[in-house]
C-alpha cells in the first residue's frame, strides 16, 4: 500500500489537474473529475483545479461515441465539455483550445487521454522540462488508452518510482498507425467499441478516487478486455 503525497491529503491549495484530449475517454473522463470534485469538497474541503486542452473541434463522427450532439459541431471539443461541467457542477476549470505546451503541463496530476505513440512521447518531453518544478517532481502521470476491445490505464509517478507508459515494453513496440479522424459514427466503432472509452474513462477515476479518498493505493493501473470480459490490476 502507497501512501499518498501530503500535498495530496491536505493540500492548501486546489489540487491542479490537467487532461489532455478531449475525445472518447476525456470527453467521459472529465465527468468523473467533476463528481469526484463535488465529493472531495463536500467531505473534508478538498478541490480540483482541472485544465482540459485539445485543439480539435466537434465533428459529426464524434457525436454518439464521444460526449457531444450534433449542437456541438464546429466547436472547440474543450470549451464544450469545460461548458457544460461549470454549468452544471458550478465549478470555474479552463479550457485550452492548442496543443499541450510544457507551462501548461505543469500539475499535481496530468492525464493523457490521447490515442499516438507520438503524443505520450511529447508529453514525456513536456513534463521533463518541468523537473525543476516542485509539482511535477511530485506528479502522477495517468495514461490512457485503448484498441478497439482492449485497454489500458497506467500511472506513473517519480515520488513512487512507478514508470510511465513510455518506459513499458510493449509501448516502444507500438509502430505508428492510421490516425485519421473517422468520416462517419460507423466508421468510428469499426476501429473502437462503443464502450472502451467508458471502461478506460471509469479505470482512471476509480484510481483517482481510491487514491484521493483513501489517501493511500495499492495498484497503478490495469490492462483488460471488454470482449473477453477480463481485468487485470498492476500492483504498485
Amino acid at each position: 500500500m502507497i501512501a499518498m503525497p501530503r500535498y495530496l491529503q491536505r493540500p492548501p491549495i486546489p489540487i491542479s489537474v490537467t487532461v489532455i484530449g478531449a475525445g472518447g475517454t476525456g470527453s467521459m473522463l472529465l465527468t468523473h473529475l467533476a463528481r469526484i470534485n463535488h465529493a472531495l469538497k463536500t467531505l473534508d474541503g478538498r478541490e480540483l483545479f482541472v485544465v482540459m486542452i485539445d485543439p480539435d473541434t466537434v465533428s459529426a463522427a464524434n457525436c454518439g461515441r464521444q460526449m457531444f450532439t450534433e449542437a456541438d459541431i464546429g466547436r472547440h471539443k474543450a470549451d464544450c465539455l469545460i461548458e457544460r461541467v461549470n454549468r452544471f457542477y458550478q465549478t470555474q476549470w479552463i479550457a485550452v483550445n492548442e496543443e499541450a505546451s510544457t507551462n501548461k503541463c505543469s500539475a499535481n496530476i496530468v492525464i493523457t487521454c490521447t490515442d499516438t505513440k507520438k503524443s505520450r512521447t511529447k508529453v514525456k518531453k513536456l513534463l521533463k522540462n518541468n523537473d525543476s518544478n516542485h509539482q511535477a517532481n511530485n506528479f502522477f502521470w495517468i495514461d490512457c488508452g485503448n484498441e478497439q476491445h482492449i485497454g489500458q490505464v497506467i500511472i506513473g509517478s517519480k515520488a513512487h518510482n512507478w514508470k510511465p507508459v513510455t518506459d513499458y515494453a510493449g509501448f516502444k513496440k507500438i509502430k505508428p498507425g492510421n490516425n485519421t479522424p473517422s468520416c462517419s459514427l460507423a466508421e468510428a466503432l469499426g476501429k473502437q467499441d462503443l464502450f472502451i472509452n467508458s471502461w478506460v474513462a471509469n479505470t482512471a477515476g476509480t484510481w483517482l478516487w481510491q487514491a484521493l479518498f483513501n489517501k493511500q493505493i495499492d495498484w497503478k493501473g490495469a490492462f483488460f478486455n471488454i470482449k473477453d470480459m477480463t481485468f487485470r490490476k498492476i500492483k504498485a
